[in-house]
């Protein structure tokens, strides 16, 4: 026990030696700053289930992100957006809301970290 205690400091040292801090590139980067309700809509005309999110990249670095927003009937729209600039804001909206969103972001340009597609999120998510 006593020679774990002498090596653990020493450890640490070591797994952390040489890495390079990386941003918190996850969903909070984008963050919702505003919603509403209601509005013209594509083939519904004006509705008041229309629900719409803004969105901005609130990291310092450019990001990838994708955002699902949930329809009434429990299946999600996705919107995909590459190299989302630092206090960039953009608007999704789906004519028949419920309100909920997910999202995800990743460095911009990390093809390594790979979003699901629509269908992956509606078979994991919904209902």
């Amino acid at each position: 026990m006593l020679y774990f205690a002498l090596l653990a400091p020493l450890m640490l040292v070591f797994a952390f030696k040489g890495a390079t801090p990386q941003p918190d590139v996850d969903g909070n980067c984008v963050v919702k700053i505003n919603s509403e309700w209601g509005g013209a809509c594509k083939n519904y005309g004006n509705s008041e289930d229309k629900y719409t999110a803004e969105l901005q990249n609130d990291c310092e670095i450019a990001v990838d992100f994708m955002i699902c927003l949930q329809n009434e009937n429990k299946t999600w729209s996705c919107f995909y957006r590459n190299d989302f600039a630092p206090k960039e804001t953009m608007k999704a909206s789906v004519c028949k809301g419920t309100g909920k969103i997910l999202k995800w972001a990743r460095k911009a340009g990390d093809q390594n970290t790979v979003f699901l597609t629509e269908a992956e999120v509606n078979e994991t998510y919904g209902n």
